[in-house]
């Protein structure tokens, strides 16, 4: 059986979508913080875990020089970028948890 590179990333992309619709979102609470707070940690933690993930990420992408360009360049480029995604979604959510804050998944219709 052949399976062209090409419809992973989409395979990949439209299951991402469907476990994601299931779930409901995320919320970050924290006893006697007020909302302004919240906000403010969240960006913060935001802006901590894209930092720390780009950085990690462009290391990982400059020690890929030697790969050869083509189809294997292009795939181990996209598995660093969901493994970066999920970096960065684990950085965010330590962050969070340092401030003190707890997370709750507000129930969805899927």
């Amino acid at each position: 059986m052949i399976v062209r590179i090409s419809t992973v990333p989409a395979f990949t992309i439209a299951i991402t979508l469907l476990l994601g619709a299931c779930s409901g979102p995320t919320l970050w609470e924290s006893p006697g913080v007020s909302t302004d707070n919240r906000s403010l940690d969240i960006a913060a933690c935001h802006s901590y875990a894209r930092d720390k993930a780009e950085e990690s990420f462009a290391n990982e992408i400059s020690d890929d020089f030697s790969i050869p360009q083509g189809s294997s360049a292009s795939l181990s480029y996209g598995f660093k970028t969901h493994d970066a995604r999920k970096k960065r979604a684990s950085l965010f959510s330590s962050c969070m948890k340092r401030r003190g804050y707890s997370q709750t998944v507000k129930e969805g219709n899927g």
